[in-house]
């Protein structure tokens, strides 16, 4: 171990002069990199392979990303799998890594949702580039087509295109392209192409528009094509209102009457619904001098440090649950961001350092009593930061070094709970009963967890109070009723106040739901060796009572199958015709099926417990729905006019 002394000055003077005398090793400054190189090389390995069930992609990137936030192979898995914030995370990594293809991508495909095309392409053609990824190409080139850039249009199809079969529906677009950019040769070809390889795209707007000449430049008055087109709309002309559109379009690309027009055409057919989200938002532009598209940009500058780090500081780090780890990941890697361009941010240290070290992972210890002890030089972070180096040494069986950090901790905020919680707990770990309820007493009466609750509840057993050991215990199960030490600390205070029945009822409950943990607790395991037996008997009870409640239950309903059946049949004999019949008769059929498979289910759950009564109420009903079934099918085949099964029913 080695010592080291911090001092910390609060305001312009020195208040306490900190000695921590000893450092454990696995904390010191230089097992940072070696504990992180292990911690990284075990997630990428998992994140590299099949994830575990239940575990999420994001989360496993997180795992990298809050540690290693330039890390490429995290970062390819995480842009696919971002969930919330998905734009904000983007931005952030993006600014900072401007050519990373995964991220260009990402980026690219987050405007194309918006339908800002025109901004999606820069970023699509620099992922596409670096790549060479053929459904990049694609996607580049089908997005220029929407915003109309139809040299970059051409280019990627052409790119694509190389070496591989080209569909219809992508050929055609590349002949609209070259249809706007005057390249009438290339235009025909491709139009050429795709109506021999599909003959019904003859009927096509843009292969319409091309025969029609419509690409051949500005003709006549935009104002009059309009006219024209919206008469063409009215008399259902649709393709003649569409061409009409675009000739105004040639003469005066943001006519907004034209504009309007084409939109008008395209959201009443189904077909060009790409298109209608695309032009929605140009017409949006042109009509408003452009702040369409201004606001949208002003949104493709990433999150101020401060925003982000506002962000990460209201995720719950605390509180438990099945997403507690995914929480304080995500805290983490926002502080760590922050961190990135502001080293020297004694706020993201210290989150980073709660979230890490609330995670519990031992070979992000090191990193985290760093990240603490640089939390130290600030005064508003220098108590938080003591507690979470108190908790690291602790973990680390300075149990001395850890007193003295939760001592300073609460010295600098005694109005904090959590450093006196800490304080209590090691207290009562070493044995320290009075000391430690003072603490404890302190922290409840702020924040009444389970955690503490507990560990109140043993400290009142060692000092044997059973009366105030009952009531934490109980308070506990309000929060986990199925807490192991818990049930454990009632039993035990309700034998030391004389309540033996009381005691073994909650033991008796306990192995019925555990054995397993309540035969490896020290003291119920020697308490009464009767309460294995006596626990078999109260459940092998329980069963045949909750059995007798399912049979009487699945019984009755199977009774009443056979009565709606019954009333089905009836329906079906009073029908106007056999195909009115029919259908009745199916839903009848599917019912007494279904009537069927609950019996044999019952039958194999709970047919050790029917008693003789049971298993004659049982066969009546059971042997109701089998005769129905069997007669069902032969009425329906002859209704039907068919020898066997004629399809799914009601």
């Amino acid at each position: 171990m080695r010592g080291l002394i911090f001092s910390l000055t609060l305001a312009g003077m020195p208040v306490a002069s900190i000695a921590v005398a000893e450092i454990p090793p696995a904390l010191l400054p230089d097992r940072i990199e070696p504990a992180k190189a292990t911690f990284l090389a075990y997630h990428l390995a998992r994140l590299d392979g099949k994830p575990p069930e239940g575990d999420r992609v994001e989360g496993l990137a997180l795992n990298i990303l809050m540690v290693d936030p330039d890390n490429g192979r995290a970062i390819a898995r995480y842009v696919n799998a971002v969930g919330e914030d998905t734009d904000r995370r983007v931005l952030e990594l993006q600014a900072r890594h401007p050519d990373n293809a995964d991220l260009n991508y990402a980026l690219g495909r987050i405007l194309w949702r918006d339908d800002f095309n025109a901004f999606s392409v820069p970023y699509l053609r620099k992922a596409a580039d670096a790549t060479g990824n053929r459904d990049w190409l694609m996607e580049t080139a089908l997005t220029a087509y929407f915003a109309e850039d139809y040299a970059t249009c051409v280019a990627y199809y052409d790119r694509a295109f190389v070496g591989n079969q080209a569909h219809w529906s992508d050929r055609i677009k590349r002949g609209e392209c070259h249809a706007f950019l005057g390249h009438k040769a290339e235009a025909k070809a491709d139009f050429d192409q795709v109506v021999s390889e599909n003959e019904g795209q003859k009927w096509a707007y843009s292969v319409r528009m091309f025969k029609d000449g419509v690409f051949n430049g500005c003709k006549g008055n935009p104002d009059g094509k309009v006219e024209s087109g919206w008469r063409n709309r009215r008399s259902g002309k649709y393709y003649e209102a569409y061409r009409d559109a675009h000739l105004a379009l040639m003469c005066n690309p943001k006519h907004i009457g034209a504009l309007e027009l084409r939109l008008e055409i395209e959201s009443n057919d189904r077909n060009l619904r790409r298109h209608q989200l695309s032009h929605a938002v140009a017409l949006a532009n042109v009509k408003d001098n452009g702040a369409t598209y201004r606001d949208r940009a002003a949104k493709l500058v990433p999150p101020k440090p401060s925003e982000t780090l506002s962000e990460a500081l209201a995720i719950d780090i605390l509180s438990g649950g099945h997403d507690a780890n995914f929480r304080r990941r995500k805290a983490a890697y926002l502080a760590t961001i922050v961190l990135q361009a502001e080293p020297d941010n004694a706020q993201a240290r210290l989150w980073r350092a709660r979230a890490l070290t609330n995670m519990g992972v031992a070979n992000l210890a090191p990193l985290a009593f760093a990240d603490a002890t640089a939390a130290l030089k600030t005064p508003a972070t220098a108590a938080a930061a003591h507690n979470v180096r108190g908790v690291l040494l602790w973990r680390n069986k300075a149990t001395a070094e850890a007193l003295k950090e939760f001592d300073t901790a609460i010295a600098l905020a005694p109005d904090r709970p959590g450093p006196y919680g800490n304080r209590g707990t090691l207290r009562a770990e070493l044995g320290q009963t009075d000391a430690a309820l003072g603490d404890l007493n302190r922290a409840i009466a702020d924040t009444p967890t389970e955690g503490l609750l507990i560990v109140r509840a043993q400290v009142y057993l060692k000092k044997n109070d059973p009366t105030h050991a009952l009531a934490d215990a109980e308070a506990v199960r309000k929060f986990n009723s199925r807490n192991p030490v818990a049930r454990r600390v009632q039993i035990e205070a309700l034998d030391r106040l004389g309540q033996k029945d009381k005691a073994d009822g909650w033991h008796i409950d306990f192995v019925i739901e555990d054995e397993k943990a309540a035969r490896a607790d020290p003291y119920l395991s020697q308490r009464d060796p009767t309460i294995y037996a006596r626990a078999t008997e109260v459940d092998s009870k329980m069963q045949a009572y909750q059995a007798a409640q399912r049979i009487v239950a699945t019984t009755n309903g199977m009774f009443e199958d056979v009565g709606t059946v019954t009333r089905y049949i009836d329906r079906a004999r009073g029908a106007s015709s056999a195909a009115a019949a029919v259908r009745p008769l199916r839903s009848a059929r599917n019912l007494a099926e279904n009537c069927v498979s609950r019996g044999k289910a019952l039958l194999a759950r709970d047919g050790a417990y029917f008693t003789a009564e049971d298993r004659t109420r049982y066969d009546q009903a059971f042997g109701a729905c089998q005769k129905m079934v069997s007669e069902l099918g032969p009425m329906i085949d002859q209704l039907s006019g068919t020898d066997g099964d004629d399809g799914d029913y009601d």
